[in-house]
């Protein structure tokens, strides 16, 4: 056999051998954020309950235009500029110490194709606890003695908000999310009515996988 074409037939052998053991990969996934730190929320004072039932206003199905605007970080403290330490922007919480025990926030955001999402996650910072729903379904319970708060209820224990941590959310996307737009809505809590600070900041990102390229 010519030399050159023994060659060309070893370097295609050796070819076929390194896709059999190594398959091309069947689909590609991106990181992508939709909530990001700093963003606008809607929020109110937990001083009642924010809906009848007190369910619905974590549903997509409540107008929160009385609600008001802020930016997060929601924190309230003993620094100099009355918010919790370290933090020196985002929307002050006043009048709660003493007062009542949890702030009630939602936002909206879009969804354009549910099946290609394969996760949802969430980094936090939060003082002292959370229940968070999207559209109703509950995503993420954080040092809470349960998933279905009133305004009675008290987080489990005192959490400092540093540092944030990283935290899936409990449910499939599939379960909760819709194509257009979803309310995530969030209520914050203090693990004593005296407590001295609060603080809650969230970002939120999908993991999006399409399985149409081979």
């Amino acid at each position: 056999m010519n030399p050159l074409l023994a060659s060309f037939f070893r370097s295609l052998f050796l070819c076929l051998a390194v896709l059999a053991v190594c398959p091309t990969p069947l689909a590609w996934a991106a990181n992508e954020t939709l909530i990001s730190f700093g963003s606008n929320w809607n929020w109110r004072k937990g001083t009642n309950e924010a809906s009848t039932p007190i369910t619905s206003w974590r549903t997509n199905k409540v107008n929160d235009a009385t609600w008001v605007p802020g930016t997060t970080p929601f924190s309230y403290g003993t620094n100099s500029t009355g918010r919790d330490d370290g933090v020196t922007s985002g929307t002050i919480v006043n009048g709660m110490i003493n007062t009542y025990r949890c702030i009630f926030l939602r936002r909206t955001f879009v969804i354009t194709n549910v099946t290609e999402i394969q996760s949802v996650n969430f980094t936090v910072y939060y003082d002292d606890g959370f229940v968070a729903w999207i559209n109703g379904t509950n995503v993420l319970t954080q040092n809470m003695p349960t998933a279905s708060p009133t305004i009675s209820t008290f987080a489990s224990n005192a959490h400092e908000a540093d540092p944030a941590v990283n935290l899936p959310a409990q449910n499939s996307p599939q379960n909760y999310l819709v194509v257009g737009t979803n309310v995530i809505s969030v209520q914050v809590f203090n693990n004593q009515i005296s407590s001295s600070d609060l603080r809650f900041e969230c970002s939120m990102q999908i993991t999006k996988v399409d399985r149409r390229h081979p």
